[in-house]
């Protein structure tokens, strides 16, 4: 099932969707579809398309300052994505960093007595510490209390 949760969405996203078209356009000997699909691949590939959607997606979820938000139990910061650096050190580079850091203003506004961190994890690179591992990590070397900080167990993705 969670396989399916990842793939499916990937045939109705433009890639897929011009992919699915050459395809069947090209069963067919049809080019006008061809042409469609080159298209609609050229025109979402642009970063003037690609930065309007963003913006467009993300507005109602622009960040707030922290000392606005109400008060609650706890501060779930969720992962976000993450891969290990290249070399030796297998360092983490966040895709998302912002969640972790946002968490942490909210904490320090006093929003929750306690910072729950995601244990997500990269299922191709198996051995490696949890999402969640690797922002408790960070947060005590910010100064930030242990005992103010859980780690969930191990999951795939936000419904989890």
């Amino acid at each position: 099932m969670f396989a399916l949760s990842k793939l499916l969405p990937l045939l109705v996203l433009p890639l897929g969707v011009a992919l699915l078209l050459l395809a069947w356009a090209m069963a067919r000997r049809r080019w006008r579809p061809v042409q469609a699909a080159f298209a609609l691949l050229w025109v979402m590939a642009t970063p003037l398309t690609a930065q309007g959607l963003w913006r467009w997606l993300e507005r109602p979820w622009a960040p707030s300052r922290p000392e606005t938000m109400p008060t609650a139990d706890a501060i779930v910061v969720l992962g976000g994505g993450r891969h290990p650096a290249p070399g030796p050190l297998r360092r983490t580079e966040w895709l998302d960093a912002d969640r972790f850091f946002g968490g942490l203003d909210l904490f320090r506004a006093r929003r929750a007595p306690l910072l729950v961190f995601t244990g997500g994890a990269i299922a191709l690179q198996p051995g490696l510490p949890t999402e969640g591992d690797v922002h408790r990590q960070q947060a005590l070397a910010l100064g930030f209390p242990a005992k103010a900080m859980v780690v969930t167990p191990y999951v795939r993705n936000t419904a989890e």
